[in-house]
């Protein structure tokens, strides 16, 4: 790049599969990560793999070039040499969005996915310009004023990957697993992870208590006398 280039990371798309992108500044570049920290997040609270990624940002004239002379035979819309927002010398603010799936190929979002894209990038100060020629991946960053600002340490986000939910514990599935107080008989109580399908409890020391309330197991508000714990499996380990 002849230009200040500030990365979004490598694209999946086509002939730019494995190549960096770039944007003209880092506040692009952050309002953009932001808005795939959130989405990498939404998609694996789903459970999918799928994550957002910039087919392509800044183009070199050469490229351009390229496809505007190629533009018939590509089946591309392209805009004249030098006056593309996507031009590494005049503007470098665009961007064309698509998902890298679990399995490294690219395919385009969804409707629905469209949906909240555009609504995201323009809550982190860009627009989606691409309305104007029928392309909903393509949006130029920076170009209002932010309602919600970028993180700051979006790089370091980004490479830390989303945060997995447990799906499972030790006893079973999350969905049916209890937190379940225990009379001790010594005027306090113990913690157990506890699934009454699969009828095993776990023992929970402090830490491991606090880590699987973070996710979200429910805790029973009543304490239970031990004879609850008759005819269920006891499991060992450290629960976290």
């Amino acid at each position: 790049m002849t230009t200040s280039s500030f990365s979004v990371g490598r694209s999946s798309y086509g002939d730019l599969r494995g190549v960096e992108q770039f944007v003209a500044t880092e506040r692009m570049a952050l309002q953009i990560l932001s808005v795939k920290i959130d989405f990498d997040q939404m998609k694996a609270d789903q459970g999918s793999g799928d994550r957002l990624s910039i087919n392509e940002g800044k183009r070199s004239r050469a490229r351009q070039d390229y496809l505007w002379a190629n533009r018939v035979a590509l089946g591309v819309v392209v805009a004249p040499p030098y006056t593309s927002r996507h031009d590494e010398i005049r503007n470098g603010n665009a961007i064309d969005v698509g998902v890298t799936m679990a399995d490294g190929r690219n395919r385009a979002l969804t409707a629905a996915e469209f949906d909240w894209l555009h609504t995201q990038v323009e809550r982190r100060g860009g627009t989606w310009t691409g309305r104007n020629f029928g392309e909903p991946w393509h949006h130029e960053m920076a170009t209002r004023a932010e309602v919600v600002p970028p993180y700051p340490n979006a790089r370091a986000i980004v490479a830390a990957g989303p945060t997995i939910k447990s799906t499972t514990t030790p006893v079973g599935d999350i969905v049916n697993t209890f937190i379940i107080k225990v009379d001790n008989g010594k005027g306090a109580w113990d913690a157990f992870l506890a699934n009454p399908e699969t009828m095993r409890i776990l023992p929970l020391g402090s830490t491991a208590l606090a880590f699987w309330k973070a996710r979200g197991v429910p805790e029973q508000p009543d304490m239970q006398a031990r004879q609850v714990l008759a005819g269920f499996e006891l499991v060992k380990g450290k629960g976290a």
